[in-house]
């Protein structure tokens, strides 16, 4: 009982009703295998739901030129924070795919700040912030089961929900 949480402190976007929901969903970080990313490309392979992901790494050139011929999947590149916040108001929802335990992940943080809904890998402390509100988590390795969420006929009322609350 001597300890308390305290929350990575981050520059959040300010509620203001800002949001709304595009036709795409987003990826925001590095580019790189723990960070899941090749497991949600596979996900979004399978579908015709648009991806736009937003970061750098060592697996950039990689996946861009594996998933190369998914017209739905759209590698950014690098993104300042005026283009992240911009991409963050008209994204459908947050999917943050990490397969390693991230102890304080602040794009969700910064995600929910502006009204979007989370998808969030089950295997991060990310799950800690998800609540029926405001996004769902998934296994990143069953990449059936993101498929299943993104292609959700209800997927827009799902992440509408989350602006309703605001």
């Amino acid at each position: 009982d001597k300890m308390r949480r305290i929350d990575n402190p981050c520059d959040l976007i300010p509620k203001n009703g800002s949001h709304i929901p595009g036709d795409y969903f987003l990826f925001i970080g590095r580019i790189s295998k723990e960070k899941g990313v090749d497991l949600m490309c596979s996900s979004f392979s399978k579908t015709k739901q648009n991806l736009k992901i937003a970061g750098d790494g060592p697996d950039f050139l990689a996946l861009k030129e594996k998933y190369s011929s998914n017209s739905n999947i759209s590698f950014l590149g690098w993104q300042n924070t005026e283009s992240i916040q911009m991409l963050l108001k008209w994204c459908r929802a947050l999917i943050f795919p990490s397969i390693w335990y991230e102890c304080a992940p602040l794009t969700i943080k910064e995600a929910q700040s502006a009204g979007v809904f989370c998808i969030v890998s089950s295997l991060c402390a990310g799950k800690d912030l998800i609540d029926n509100h405001n996004g769902i988590t998934y296994n990143p390795f069953d990449t059936n089961e993101l498929t299943n969420i993104i292609d959700d006929p209800e997927i827009e009322t799902i992440t509408n929900k989350v602006i309703d609350s605001l």
